[in-house]
């Protein structure tokens, strides 16, 4: 009766062993597809970040009028757009067509629009594009709902039925190109890009003159494309970043 006693108390030894050896294998082997799945999702995170980080420091660069293009929204970039950066507007109100005029080489129609103006224009399928990568930035006006009597008292015969095929098919007018703008005078650096859920956050200092602002805003990347939220920039005195 001992015997069988201690036979028992053996083979639930040994039970226990093999089922404790089988809990910590699929527990190793759990934590390694972890890792791994880990490792993939921070790797895929860290290449997005290095194609945001990438294309802001294209774009302010031109900004910053430290970088040169043969296209010609690229070197606009650098001027004086009508931007006020206290505005506590979007700062892609401003810059977001000239953006992507220049990054993806939209080469929008050029039209004259008053003395050493032109507007850049869209057609609906060039602001469908442009809403996909700005989705919160700027309602384009119609062209029939910008150009009055006045504007075009200057217009010759052959610039007025140019203005009025535009407007005969429903163009927008995306941004003014004034010959006469100044250049930029305020200075954009990115401060830091991060992950947060299913956006990227960027911080951005700003400096003009001698004062310092501090701007934050959402990316998304879809399909492999960056699609921008609103910047809006904040006077940062303490100058914290």
């Amino acid at each position: 009766m001992k015997n069988t006693f201690n036979n028992m108390i053996k083979i639930l030894v040994i039970l226990i062993i093999i089922t404790l050896i089988m809990w910590i294998i699929f527990y190793l082997l759990t934590k390694k597809d972890n890792i791994i799945n880990k490792n993939k999702n921070n790797t895929k995170s860290d290449a997005n970040i290095n194609i945001i980080s990438e294309e802001l420091t294209t774009i302010f660069s031109y900004i910053n009028n430290k970088k040169e293009s043969d296209i010609e929204a690229c070197n606009y970039l650098g001027k004086n757009v009508g931007y006020e950066i206290a505005s506590n507007e979007d700062f892609f109100n401003y810059y977001g067509p000239i953006i992507l005029d220049c990054i993806n080489n939209q080469n929008y129609v050029e039209i004259k629009y008053k003395d050493n103006e032109n507007y850049k224009i869209a057609s609906n399928t060039e602001i469908e594009l442009y809403k996909k990568h700005f989705p919160k930035s700027s309602n384009f006006q119609l062209l029939k709902n910008i150009y009055t009597l006045e504007d075009m008292l200057n217009f010759n015969e052959e610039e007025m039925e140019q203005l009025d095929k535009y407007i005969d098919n429903n163009y927008h007018g995306m941004y003014v190109i004034n010959k006469k703008a100044s250049e930029n005078n305020i200075n954009y650096e990115i401060k830091r890009i991060y992950k947060s859920n299913e956006y990227y956050e960027v911080i951005i200092k700003a400096t003009n003159n001698k004062e310092i602002y501090t701007g934050n805003f959402k990316i998304k990347i879809e399909n492999n494309e960056i699609q921008y939220l609103p910047l809006k920039f904040r006077l940062n005195k303490n100058d914290l970043l």
